[in-house]
């Protein structure tokens, strides 16, 4: 019984019902000014007299209708006002995430990756390869094994001799991972992680092709 008030006033707020009920509590409200007039007349001992009464009625009736209406308009302005912030963050983070999801693929081959470090000192190679590190790459080879754990599987590539390119797919892809046979070409798209003289790490692959 206690939710019947709570629906009502849902349902009749929307509709002009709301308004009217307001209004008439204005006149409520008016009415208590006018008989507070009178007590305040009768204790001053002024004569009654129903004009002034009418003009008290209607200037408080005028007057709390125009606060009223005033403070219904600035309701109505302000609620946009309000959204507009929470729109603009909105707008941010789906920008920011669409820029996060966004893939750059360098059209680079893995063993240009592992050059920096035959060919520069550790500390230079990593600044070389901080460049390419995030971005994707596509590679092809031969599958050496796949290894399978909990949440992702991993995949040993031969790419080379004595170069080996170690990638990690999710477990979303363990099924069509599973039936590959060792020695199969297969073709990868993969997020460059990290690398060194003979190893590249590719993380949040995914098979292109077969």
């Amino acid at each position: 019984m206690s939710k019947l008030p709570t629906n009502l006033f849902r349902e009749i707020r929307p509709n002009l019902l709301y308004d009217l009920i307001k209004y008439m509590v204005i006149g409520a409200v008016s009415l208590l000014i006018v008989f507070g007039y009178r007590i305040l007349a009768w204790v001053r001992e002024i004569p009654h007299d129903r004009v002034v009464d009418i003009a008290i009625f209607a200037t408080a009736f005028l007057l709390l209708s125009i606060a009223y209406g005033i403070s219904k308009h600035q309701r109505r302005a302000i609620i946009p006002n309000a959204a507009q912030p929470e729109a603009v963050e909105t707008e941010t983070q789906e920008s920011e995430a669409l820029a996060s999801t966004e893939r750059i693929i360098v059209n680079v081959m893995p063993e240009y990756l592992m050059s920096f470090y035959h060919e520069h000192t550790g500390i230079q190679a990593e600044k070389l390869f901080a460049a390419y590190k995030g971005k994707w790459i596509k590679v092809a080879g031969k599958l050496g094994d796949v290894r399978a754990s909990e949440d992702y599987s991993t995949v040993a590539f031969e790419y080379g001799s004595p170069e080996t390119i170690i990638m990690f797919f999710y477990e979303e892809w363990t099924e069509r991972l599973s039936i590959l046979r060792r020695g199969d070409s297969i073709t990868v798209l993969g997020q460059i992680e990290k690398g060194d003289a003979y190893t590249l790490t590719l993380d949040n692959c995914e098979l292109v092709h077969p």
